[in-house]
């Protein structure tokens, strides 16, 4: 069973988190831009959460895309 995956807060502006009560260390996680290329940007793990730094970041559109042993979901997320 796929777990709930929430991005917030949504827009961001310097920051977001990625939250899902699956094992963070069992995922695959990409950050895609509007037409889905892969953007360079890690996370750092923070309370059991992801949180991606934005800044530096064009506005826009883009999506998380976390891949599970059950199959991929992805959620957008605006960037200011």
């Amino acid at each position: 069973e796929d777990k709930d995956i929430k991005v917030f807060p949504n827009p961001a502006d310097d920051f977001f988190f990625v939250e899902t009560s699956a094992d963070l260390a069992t995922l695959r996680i990409r950050l895609l831009n509007h037409i889905g290329q892969t953007v360079p940007l890690a996370p750092q793990v923070q309370a059991g959460r992801l949180a991606y730094n934005v800044n530096g970041l064009p506005a826009g559109v883009y999506y998380i895309e976390v891949q599970q042993d059950t199959g991929t979901q992805s959620r957008k997320v605006i960037v200011r």
